[in-house]
């Protein structure tokens, strides 16, 4: 029974996304939906994003590279889910992109590969946002509204 929306930003969404891969490639069919926050999905550091936000408040590229290394210890799926190669079957997703964010890519291109899978996808860029924004969302009305949005999404979900 699909009953368990995912829910991550950042690293906690890069575990979002390859715990619906694991799943699926378990055949356990128990993840409903996927909503990500700026996540790092492990995309190609020298392009786009990665070049155009490599100094962006919050998070840098050279962060990115940092983390990457010391969480993987090895380059997997589940640790880079750009990495995959078979985006089929798996659960619906709301992905936020931060526009200020050398991780904004990895968002479009994952969408894009569910999208491409046959799965259901919906891609929010914020374009006056940084990584991290989430801590804001009080404070900054852009901000609120994509997490207003993301909780819409979870709610349309849980239908």
């Amino acid at each position: 029974h699909k009953n368990i929306i995912v829910v991550g930003d950042s690293a906690g969404g890069n575990i979002s996304a390859a715990l619906c891969l694991k799943a699926r490639d378990l055949g356990l069919n128990i993840v409903k939906a996927q909503v990500l926050f700026y996540a790092g999905l492990g995309g190609d550091t020298t392009k786009g994003s990665y070049i155009t936000q490599a100094n962006a408040p919050g998070l840098t590229t050279k962060d990115t590279l940092y983390y990457r290394d010391t969480y993987k210890g090895g380059s997997s799926k589940f640790a880079e889910p750009l990495r995959e190669t078979n985006y089929k079957n798996l659960p619906p997703a709301f992905v936020i992109a931060a526009a200020i964010d050398p991780l904004h890519d990895d968002s479009v291109e994952y969408v894009t590969r569910l999208k491409a899978a046959g799965v259901a996808a919906e891609l929010r860029s914020e374009p006056q946002l940084v990584h991290a924004f989430l801590r804001a969302r009080n404070m900054s009305k852009p901000a609120g509204e994509s997490f207003r949005a993301a909780v819409a999404a979870i709610i349309r979900f849980a239908a």
